[in-house]
C-alpha cells in the first residue's frame, strides 16, 4: 500500500490491482476529469503487464450543454490511448424527488451493473480527499456506522465487482501525476456550484478543516476505517443471526430472532433489519422508518397488517414475518381467455400456468383471472363451503399477494384456485386424460408462497357457483 503523502504512480496501482480478485476485463469509469484520466493513463501505461482487457464506460447524462462535448473529448482520447471506449446515454429523471445528483448516479451504477460481465470490475476514481467528503456528508446527514464507514474499496455491483483502487491517494498526487506527463483533462464548470453539499463541502468545509488541523483529511479516512471494521464485525454477527431465521432471503421471521426482536431496547432488532435489507440490495431504510417500524411491530397482533413503504420498496409484515419486496413488483393477475392448447404466459411475476402431459384443454372455455366477488368451494373431506377468501388465508397467501393467485372459471363455475385447489369436475377431467394442472410463479417471492401453500396439502375442492 502506498505510504502517507506519496505520490501516484502506475507501479503503486499495480501493487493495489494485485490485491484485488482477478477479472478478465478492467472497466474504467471515465468522465475526462483528472482523476479518472490519471487512472485510465495509468492502466495504459501498465498494459503489458496486466492480464486483463482494460476498456473505458462514459455515461453521457445529458445535463450540461457541453455533455456532448465532454463525449466527444472522451471518445478522441481513448482513440488515441488505444484504449476501447463504451458511451451510454441516459435521460435524468429531474422529478425524481431524489434531487438532480442522486437520481445521476443512481442511473450511472445502473448503467454500469448492465455493462458488468460475471467476475469483470469496475474501477472508478474516487480518492482520499472523496473519501473524507464521504464521512463528512454522511455525518451531517445523521448516518450510522455504516455510513460513517464512507465509501468500501470493492463491493459487489450486479454480476461483477466495483473496486475503488485509488482510495489512498490525494487529489492533489493524481493532479501532479498528469501534470509531470502534460496530459489534459476536462474540468466539470459543475464543480463550482456551491448549492451542491459535495462541493460545498470540498471548498470550504474541509479546506476550513485543514488550516486549523493539518493533515485533518487523512485522519478522516482513518476514522472511516475504524468505523469500517466495526460495521464488519457487525455485518458478520447479523449474517450468523439472520442465517436461521430467513425461510427465504425476502421474508424475516421475527418469532426466531430471539434476543434480538423489537421488544427490546430495538438496538439489535434495527442492526439486523438494516442488514437484511443490504443483502437484498434494497435502499437503506430512513431511521425515523426503521423507529417506526420497531414500535408497530410493538403493538402488532397476528391479525394486524403493518406496512412500511419508502423509495420504491415496502415492508409487510404478515402473522410474525417481515416480508419485503420492490413496490409494485408483483402485478395482480391478468383476466385471460384461455381458449389454446399450450401453456398460458400471465405475465413477467404471475408466471405461467399450463395442463402437462396433455395438448388439449376442457372442453368449456377457460377464463383466468384474480379473486372477484366471494366464490365459495366446497371442501369434499370436511363436507362444508368455504369462500375463495378463507382458502387463501387457510393456504397461507399473505393478503396483499392474494390477487396475484390466478383463478380458473368456466361460466360462473370456480375450477382452481392457482394449482392449489382443483375442483372436482376439473379432478375428474386431469385424471380421464392423465394430464395434470401447473401454476409457476416468476417472481421469487410468489415461487416461496407457491412453495408454502403446496406443503400445506391443501383438499381438492368442488366449486359451486
Amino acid at each position: 500500500m502506498p505510504q502517507k503523502n506519496s505520490p501516484f504512480s502506475p507501479e503503486q496501482l499495480l501493487a493495489i490491482l494485485q490485491q484485488f480478485p482477478t477479472s478478465g476485463v478492467y472497466w474504467v469509469g471515465y468522465s475526462g476529469g483528472a482523476d479518472s484520466t490519471a487512472l485510465l493513463c495509468a492502466l495504459q501505461q501498465l498494459k503489458s503487464a496486466l492480464a486483463p482487457e482494460i476498456k473505458a464506460l462514459h455515461v453521457n447524462h445529458g445535463l450540461h450543454p457541453d455533455a456532448d462535448a465532454w463525449q466527444a473529448h472522451c471518445e478522441r482520447y481513448c482513440a488515441k490511448l488505444g484504449i476501447e471506449l463504451q458511451v451510454r446515454r441516459v435521460r435524468v429523471n429531474r422529478q425524481s424527488g431524489t434531487g438532480l445528483e442522486a437520481e445521476a448516479r443512481r442511473m450511472r451504477y445502473g448503467v454500469v451493473e448492465e455493462t458488468l460481465r460475471a467476475g469483470e470490475l469496475f474501477l472508478t476514481a474516487h480518492h482520499r480527499s472523496d473519501q473524507a467528503e464521504t464521512l463528512l456528508l454522511n455525518l451531517v446527514r445523521g448516518s450510522g456506522v455504516d455510513g460513517l464507514a464512507a465509501m468500501p474499496v470493492t463491493r459487489v455491483l450486479g454480476r461483477g465487482l466495483l473496486a475503488r483502487p485509488l482510495l489512498e491517494f490525494s487529489m492533489q498526487s493524481l493532479r501532479q501525476y498528469l501534470l509531470d506527463r502534460n496530459l489534459e483533462w476536462l474540468e466539470d464548470p459543475s464543480n463550482l456550484d456551491q448549492s451542491l453539499d459535495r462541493n460545498h463541502m470540498r471548498q470550504h468545509i474541509i479546506p476550513e478543516l485543514e488550516e486549523r488541523w493539518p493533515g485533518v483529511s487523512e485522519r478522516i479516512v482513518r476514522s472511516a476505517g475504524h468505523c469500517r471494521d466495526a460495521s464488519s464485525v457487525l455485518a458478520i454477527w447479523a449474517d450468523e443471526t439472520l442465517a436461521g431465521c430467513l425461510p427465504h432471503e425476502r421474508v424475516l421471521d421475527l418469532a426466531l430472532l430471539d434476543d434480538a426482536s423489537p421488544e427490546d431496547d430495538g438496538a439489535a432488532f434495527r442492526i439486523l433489519v438494516r442488514r437484511w435489507l443490504a443483502i437484498n440490495q434494497a435502499p437503506p431504510l430512513p431511521t425515523r422508518r426503521l423507529h417506526a417500524l420497531s414500535d408497530q411491530l410493538q403493538h402488532a397482533s397476528t391479525r394486524s397488517h403493518v406496512c412500511i413503504e419508502w423509495e420504491g420498496w415496502v415492508i409487510h409484515q404478515f402473522k410474525n414475518q417481515l416480508w419485503l419486496q420492490p413496490h409494485k413488483s408483483i402485478s395482480i393477475c391478468p383476466e385471460v381467455l384461455w381458449d389454446k392448447p399450450g401453456p398460458l404466459d400471465l405475465g413477467p411475476s404471475i408466471g405461467v400456468i399450463e395442463f402437462q402431459s396433455s395438448m388439449d384443454l376442457p372442453p368449456d372455455p377457460i377464463r383466468v383471472s384474480t379473486r372477484s366477488g366471494g366464490g365459495r368451494i366446497h371442501i369434499r373431506s370436511g363436507g362444508y363451503h368455504k369462500n375463495i377468501k378463507d382458502v387463501l388465508r387457510e393456504a397461507g397467501v399473505p393478503p396483499w399477494l392474494r390477487p396475484s393467485v390466478p383463478l380458473l372459471y368456466t361460466q360462473k363455475n370456480i375450477l382452481a384456485v392457482g394449482d392449489l385447489v382443483i375442483s372436482t369436475r376439473l379432478d375428474k377431467w386431469l385424471e380421464k386424460n392423465q394430464s395434470r394442472l401447473a401454476w409457476r410463479p416468476s417472481d421469487p417471492v410468489l415461487q416461496f408462497v407457491h412453495k408454502q401453500c403446496q406443503n400445506q396439502a391443501v383438499d381438492h375442492a368442488e366449486s359451486l357457483g
